[in-house]
């Protein structure tokens, strides 16, 4: 698009917004529906900014926060009162997506796999929180958190795979596993030992920093 075409395109929305704040300032009511449609058209503005460039990579990032914000208000408006956390599910799924969309569009974004893993596991958690128990949900979120990681270490950067992910993915799924087989007892004695751990660590950085303070410099 040429950029004459973008400065009308930016204009005319910038103007409905404006149209729009207007009308909630002077306390007239707004439909939801136009506002979600508002939130719609600026989303599909970014994500024609997003495939007009690959270097408006990060243009992805607002147009999936924007059509998830219109996916959000539309549920709201049009959708079964049943299914209420559906709403955020889609706006999260869609904050989510943009963020994937940004490492597809360049491999060197590795960095935008733990936020696009991560919202599209609490969109899934959300959306599930109504049909299953804390446990299995609790299992559904760690496993979810765990498989970013995973797809993290596949990822192929200029150095190599990347090692540092299979640390948090392990813990992670651990986490997961306990969860799904139910082991209460073991997470709570697993609090202790968290809790012993750092203890530990904290007094072992205590002791190395007043141990190199005592310690003598080189004679003259």
């Amino acid at each position: 698009m040429k950029p004459n075409r973008w400065n009308i395109l930016w204009g005319a929305l910038l103007v409905a917004g404006g149209v729009l704040m207007l009308l909630g300032a002077l306390n007239l009511v707004v439909s939801g529906a136009i506002w979600g449609a508002f939130f719609g058209a600026l989303g599909v503005a970014f994500a024609f900014a997003f495939l007009a460039s690959r270097e408006n990579w990060w243009a992805a990032i607002p147009a999936g926060a924007l059509l998830g914000l219109a996916a959000l208000i539309a549920w709201a408006e049009l959708g079964p009162q049943t299914r209420e956390t559906w709403g955020a599910t889609l706006f999260l799924g869609a904050l989510g997506a943009g963020f994937w969309a940004v490492y597809l569009r360049d491999r060197e974004n590795w960095w935008a796999i733990i936020p696009g893993g991560a919202l599209l596991t609490i969109a899934l958690f959300v959306g599930l929180a109504p049909v299953l128990e804390e446990t299995a949900l609790l299992a559904v979120f760690f496993f979810g958190l765990a498989l970013t990681f995973v797809v993290l270490a596949l990822v192929t950067t200029e150095t190599g795979r990347m090692r540092w992910p299979i640390i948090p993915a392990g813990v992670l799924g651990v986490l997961g596993g306990l969860f799904a087989l139910g082991a209460v007892e073991v997470l709570s004695a697993l609090n202790y030992l968290w809790a012993a751990v750092a203890i530990a660590a904290g007094l072992y950085l205590l002791f190395r920093a007043t141990g190199s303070r005592r310690r003598p410099g080189p004679r003259a």
